[in-house]
């Protein structure tokens, strides 16, 4: 996992024991978080192994959060990848 100054993670990839990427059993292989100034994660994006997008095991692909000016969370986005 990777943290930024504040100790946030901002990236988790998964790995199998011969340290080749692997999937998660939510169906990710990466996911990284942005967030603001106040802490709060205001983006969550998943990819495969192959650093593409991908869709979680609830279809999500990108989850955005807004929150208002006491940090509590008044929207969230979700953004799918079609899968052809």
């Amino acid at each position: 996992a990777k943290y930024d100054k504040q100790g946030n993670c901002i990236e988790y990839a998964c790995f199998d024991m011969a340290d080749n990427p692997c999937y998660h059993k939510e169906g990710y292989s990466k996911v990284t978080n942005k967030y603001d100034s106040q802490g709060n994660c205001i983006e969550q994006s998943y990819y495969d192994i192959d650093g593409n997008y991908c869709n979680n095991k609830d279809g999500v692909s990108i989850l955005t959060n807004k929150y208002d000016i006491h940090g509590n969370c008044i929207e969230i986005s979700y953004l799918l990848k079609f899968l052809f």
